[in-house]
């Protein structure tokens, strides 16, 4: 399991963590009942983008390789001549762009509630961490909205809160019925291991949970009077 961050945990495979070299603007959220249990995957979409980078690099590569080590008629000279070195060099770099490229994009978040616990896992093409609670830990499990920093455009994600360890910030940017849906899906399923008591002053009787986000008539919407609360503000990403 890995090390818990100091501070929240964000969504590995969502659209809002942007990178130089993440081609996938969008990702998709897929649900499945499991034994016990509920289980979400996100993948990014769109990575047609960056199929088609991978291929055009390769391509270059391959003809600037083929022209550099093939001349005709065949010249006497050696092995390591200034252009092939700068081929060389270029070789690397290109191969480099091409691992950067596929660990920026292939990724997926999952996560996983049972009776007993809640398992969060990040994979990438070359990495993967996994988080685990047991079901007591769980304080909230709700929707929020917040002011993206680079667009100033208010989003909206799912929150999962706990009594002693980082919150985890989930599916950012998806419409606010889809994830009312699943944060639903995982109250009903995180509830039904509430135990009737629980022993001890300091722990929660029950897991309280917030009532779903009202939805505005649209995405963007003013704060309804000045008495509201703003929006915390989305740390860059």
């Amino acid at each position: 399991m890995s090390q818990f961050p100091d501070g929240p945990i964000l969504d590995y495979a969502s659209p809002a963590l942007k990178t130089p070299l993440r081609l996938a603007d969008q990702s998709i959220l897929t649900v499945r009942e499991i034994t016990g249990g509920v289980e979400i995957f996100e993948t990014l979409a769109g990575k047609s983008g960056a199929i088609a980078a991978i291929i055009f690099s390769g391509g270059m590569v391959t003809l600037f390789g083929f022209c550099t080590f093939n001349t005709y008629p065949p010249i006497q000279q050696e092995f390591f001549t200034p252009l092939r070195i700068f081929y060389l060099i270029y070789l690397a770099v290109t191969l480099l762009l091409i691992v950067a490229v596929i660990e920026s994009n292939w990724r997926e978040t999952i996560l996983r509630v049972k009776a007993e616990n809640l398992v969060l896992i990040f994979k990438s093409a070359f990495k993967l961490r996994r988080y685990e609670w047991t079901t007591e830990m769980v304080r909230h499990v709700h929707v929020v909205q917040e002011i993206d920093a680079k667009t100033q455009r208010i989003v909206y994600e799912l929150q999962i809160e706990f009594w002693s360890h980082p919150m985890v910030k989930l599916f950012t940017g998806h419409d606010p019925p889809e994830l009312n849906d699943l944060a639903s899906r995982l109250r009903n399923h995180l509830c039904r291991a509430v135990p009737e008591a629980v022993q001890g002053d300091d722990a929660p009787a029950q897991l309280n949970f917030p009532q779903p986000v009202e939805l505005p008539d649209s995405h963007n919407p003013a704060p309804s009077s000045a008495s509201d609360q703003p929006p915390s503000r989305l740390e860059p990403l």
